[in-house]
């Protein structure tokens, strides 16, 4: 899985950075598996997919993951053109 400090902003689509739809995750272990529990930026509790309360900035989410050490997510919603794969691999 990708480290969430491995997260790099260069790159990313300004059409993206624009909606403020934006959450910080950390990896959790469930089970046997490692999954990402998404934050929300601004307080840190545990962020939804579908309550854009939980969300915040592209600047918000990247500082605060910077800053602690998460990583970095866009939540798709019904409101916007954008469609997208959560990819994650694990280093050897």
């Amino acid at each position: 899985m990708i480290a969430p400090t491995d997260f790099d902003a260069n790159g990313v689509p300004r059409e993206l950075i624009a909606p403020p739809q934006w959450v910080c995750w950390r990896p959790i272990e469930r089970g046997d598996k490692v999954t990402k529990l998404p934050l929300d930026p601004r307080t840190g509790n545990a962020a939804s997919s579908t309550d854009p309360t939980t969300w915040s900035s592209f600047e918000n989410a990247v500082a605060t993951a910077r800053r602690w050490g998460f990583g970095v997510g866009y939540v798709f919603s019904d409101d916007d053109p954008f469609t997208g794969l959560d990819l994650a691999y694990q280093r050897m």
